[in-house]
């Protein structure tokens, strides 16, 4: 007899056509086209923009009772030509949502019969199948990516120093960052998708509807000629990420690691490349100073972590590294490989931590006073948690909606990994001073 699932109450995770919108923000001149219902396309707009601060245009086929029952390939033909006039975009990336896949549209069908109505000047196209009850906003973000390179890449000759990078799910800051890194180990970095300039730019003169960056289609094909492939993350299986399809397109070499959080993720990232560039052995040595300096703050603190798989690989490796101890590592995807990624990178004798698979911040609040965790270490969706328990929440990863600057917090290489065991430092001295009845103060 099949088990019956507890209901999810406040998942922690956001839905799978959010993750294609924001993958797509990541090429100059793409706009993400979601095949379904108008109220879809309002949602994953205010969530992208109250995070990143930045407007963002997400155009929908807007379904109707005669679209749900009898299809929507007229609604969707619409919804291309209207986006070709009023957009202009290089791309339209067709992102389906619930409803468009429960009555079974043909999407690509559909959308080629569209193309071809526009004529020889049409954008191009790429379709991804997102349905919200088949994986969560970081799966839709990554067959996104899958879906740009079997699209898009076809073999090149072999190209001096160029990398093809797969960054995963970053902030706009972390990606600006691997850029510069990776550029001063003298090699030629092509990150997609790369939305560190569209979803964290300056002040513009006039309205931009479309995305500018450092990654449009031409550069997109020039992945056909890398001679290295980075993908960072490494938790999801080779075949779901695109990096297998992007190495064996290039028959280029590929590297798959963590997020280069801390110093051992970060000498790994560098080491695949050829050695740590000396322009940072300064901030790499700051780094260590520092958590020589906050240790006696953090050491065996219990930390309850939360976010997309990757993220929460990566920071509970981090924890470990500077002396907290991860105990609850919870996460709205499934958790097979996330349980597997942990156990590789737990130190010999450290306590293995509760993992929590496709997770709601209701089980994840009882783990929590059950473990007697000290810190919250995740997105702002644990904000409610974090008030009730009366425990320091340290913000981090997507969503952060309840404070400014989500699209520039930084946590990967050394200065990243220095920003972020700052904040948590100084959010556990915060909470210490917070909780003592005379306020203590260091002089």
């Amino acid at each position: 007899m099949t088990p019956v699932r507890e209901p999810v109450r406040n998942a922690c995770k956001v839905c799978a056509p959010l993750g294609a919108c924001l993958a797509l923000r990541g090429i100059r001149g793409a706009i993400a086209l979601l095949h379904g219902g108008q109220g879809c396309s309002t949602y994953i707009r205010r969530y992208l923009i109250g995070h990143f601060r930045e407007p963002c245009d997400i155009p929908a086929s807007n379904f109707d009772e005669s679209a749900a029952i009898f299809g929507g390939g007229g609604r969707l033909s619409a919804a291309i030509g209207n986006v070709d006039r009023q957009f202009s975009p290089a791309l339209i990336g067709v992102a389906t949502t619930c409803l468009a896949e429960t009555i079974g549209d043909d999407v690509p069908a559909l959308v080629a019969s569209a193309i071809a109505g526009l004529g020889d000047k049409a954008p191009a196209t790429v379709c991804v199948s997102t349905p919200s009850y088949r994986g969560t906003h970081a799966e839709g973000f990554h067959q996104t990516v899958r879906e740009l390179i079997a699209r898009f890449v076809k073999p090149l000759a072999r190209e001096a120093g160029l990398v093809a990078v797969l960054p995963g799910l970053l902030s706009p800051a972390d990606l600006r960052d691997l850029r510069d890194l990776i550029s001063l180990t003298g090699h030629t970095p092509i990150l997609l998708p790369d939305y560190g300039d569209s979803c964290d730019g300056g002040v513009w003169q006039g309205y931009e509807p479309l995305p500018d960056g450092p990654t449009g289609l031409q550069e997109l094909a020039r992945l056909g000629g890398a001679e290295r492939v980075l993908a960072l993350g490494g938790v999801l299986d080779p075949a779901v990420d695109g990096s297998a399809l992007l190495a064996q397109r290039s028959g280029a070499e590929l590297h798959r690691q963590e997020f280069p959080i801390g110093i051992r993720a970060t000498d790994a990232l560098f080491q695949a490349l050829g050695g740590i560039p000396s322009a940072l052995r300064a901030e790499r040595s700051r780094l260590l100073d520092a958590l020589v300096d906050g240790h006696k703050h953090v050491s065996q603190k219990r930390v309850a972590l939360w976010g997309e798989v990757d993220l929460v690989v990566a920071l509970a490796g981090f924890c470990w590294e500077v002396g907290l101890q991860p105990a609850i590592c919870a996460s709205g995807a499934e958790g097979g490989r996330l349980r597997e990624r942990l156990e590789a990178l737990r130190p010999s004798g450290a306590e293995a931590p509760l993992v929590l698979a496709e997770s709601d911040f209701m089980s994840l609040e009882a783990a929590v006073r059950e473990h007697d965790c000290q810190l919250l270490l995740g997105h702002a969706k644990g904000y409610q948690m974090a008030r009730r328990l009366k425990l320091p929440l340290v913000r981090i990863g997507f969503p952060v909606h309840d404070r400014l600057g989500g699209g520039r917090l930084r946590c990967v290489g050394y200065r990243g990994a220095l920003e972020l065991f700052d904040r948590i430092t100084d959010a556990l001295i915060g909470h210490e001073q917070d909780s003592s009845p005379v306020g203590y103060m260091n002089f």
